[in-house]
């Protein structure tokens, strides 16, 4: 009759903890489908402006890419231009030595033709003296001189053949002086001319050197200008990844909590069934004094109470918030609380399937294999008193109760497992506790 008391308690604690999941399903912490679209649309709306100014800048980057070439280009025209001019200056100045080197020989051939010219004068002015002061010639003693008619002729005509001669060479050379001074002053001039083109010419280099310099100012001006241009562009490139990514992350965000939310209105549903179950085992419990459990229990099954006085159910079948990790999941047993070493009981025969000291968060557990396709377990035991392979009887003392494993405090979880899917515990066992 004490355990039909205790049982009945525990059954209304259960069903009080399934309403609490039920409140808790009922207003789950989830951000509104609304705010989340809001956020994305924002987001979007932000990678948008992004990409459009990215747009822009990546055309005017082309613009100024081009404006550079031109540059460039401009540049090398003024490079090849003041190539050519000094190309251009220094055959001049070559030219001008040259011609300066002619105007120097000129002047030393016409000074050497006025030094024969003036000799030649002296030599003619002393002959015409000396023809003058012998003008009284006896052309008659000449003629008694010559050998005959003929010599006499020909002795007149030398004489007049060296003058003629000394006329001549006379009038040759200051011709050729003439000539000379002619082409001296062709070359002076010519030398102005070439000293007046080597002004502009040196003149135009410089001009290309100043134009040059202003060139490369712009180019390296425009240089920059792109560096900075084309690290803005990076820098857009970067905040459109990190945009995306947010935006991505939204969706994805989104979407799982959205799955979440179907989830838990699924478990919602099924705890709402397990409420009414455990309403109807109240009104069973009521109705009928001499049982805590569906009949089907004792009929099927007659699993015997696993732990000797402790009746206290601790943690519910069904979804919770796990003590320790804090998250909403399945509780695939009950737990039923009792002191470190209390003894456990097999709930029915079978064969011992598991038992282990290295059962994860179950800690040391045992599981035992049952007919008609039952099994069950018992976790977070302090000691294991089977082995797997042994055939155990129903009440028979498997192991001892502890908090091995996952668990906050000294108690027995226990499963009842059917056909491979876990089943609630408290449907198949009885007021018998071995």
């Amino acid at each position: 009759m004490q355990f039909l008391k205790n049982n009945y308690k525990n059954i209304i604690k259960n069903v009080a903890a399934v309403s609490l999941s039920l409140c808790m399903f009922t207003s789950p912490v989830f951000s509104s489908a609304a705010s989340y679209d809001q956020q994305i649309s924002d987001k979007q709306e932000n990678i948008d402006s992004l990409e459009s100014e990215k747009s822009a800048l990546e055309d005017l980057v082309s613009q100024k890419q081009d404006e550079l070439s031109s540059i460039s280009s401009e540049i090398a025209k003024l490079e090849s231009d003041k190539l050519a001019m000094m190309t251009t200056e220094e055959m001049a100045i070559a030219e001008l030595e040259f011609i300066k080197q002619s105007i120097l020989d000129s002047e030393k051939e016409i000074e050497s033709m006025e030094k024969q010219l003036g000799e030649l004068e002296e030599t003619l002015v002393q002959r015409a003296s000396i023809m003058y002061q012998n003008s009284d010639i006896n052309w008659l003693a000449v003629f008694f001189e010559a050998d005959n008619i003929f010599d006499f002729f020909d002795r007149i005509e030398a004489y007049k053949q060296v003058a003629k001669e000394d006329a001549d060479l006379l009038e040759k050379v200051k011709s050729d002086k003439q000539q000379l001074e002619l082409k001296k002053d062709q070359q002076v001039r010519l030398f102005s001319e070439k000293e007046v083109l080597l002004a502009e010419i040196e003149s135009a280099i410089e001009d290309i050197k100043n134009k040059t310099e202003i060139t490369e100012g712009k180019y390296a001006a425009l240089s920059k200008l792109l560096a900075e241009m084309e690290e803005e562009e990076s820098r857009l490139d970067d905040e459109i990844s990190t945009m995306t990514g947010e935006l991505e992350n939204l969706e994805e965000k989104k979407r799982r909590e959205e799955e979440e939310k179907r989830r838990q209105e699924e478990e919602r549903k099924k705890q709402e069934e397990d409420k009414k179950k455990q309403e109807e085992a109240i009104k069973n419990q009521q109705g009928n004094n001499n049982t805590n459990v569906p009949s089907r229990g004792e009929t099927n099954t007659n699993f015997c109470w696993p732990v000797a006085s402790y009746f206290y159910v601790s943690s519910p079948f069904g979804y919770r918030t796990h003590p320790i990790t804090h998250k909403w999941s399945m509780h695939t047993g009950v737990d039923l609380a009792a002191s470190s070493g209390t003894a456990i009981y097999a709930a029915q025969s079978g064969v011992v399937e598991i038992s282990t000291t290295n059962g994860g968060g179950y800690g040391y557990y045992v599981k035992i294999q049952h007919a008609n396709g039952m099994e069950t377990l018992y976790a977070h035991c302090s000691k294991l008193l089977v082995s797997e392979g042994e055939t155990v009887q129903r009440g028979q003392k498997i192991a001892e109760v502890g908090k091995t494993g996952a668990a906050t405090g000294s108690h027995l979880h226990f499963e009842v497992i059917k056909n491979g899917e876990y089943v609630q515990p408290l449907d198949y066992v009885s007021d018998d506790v071995h």
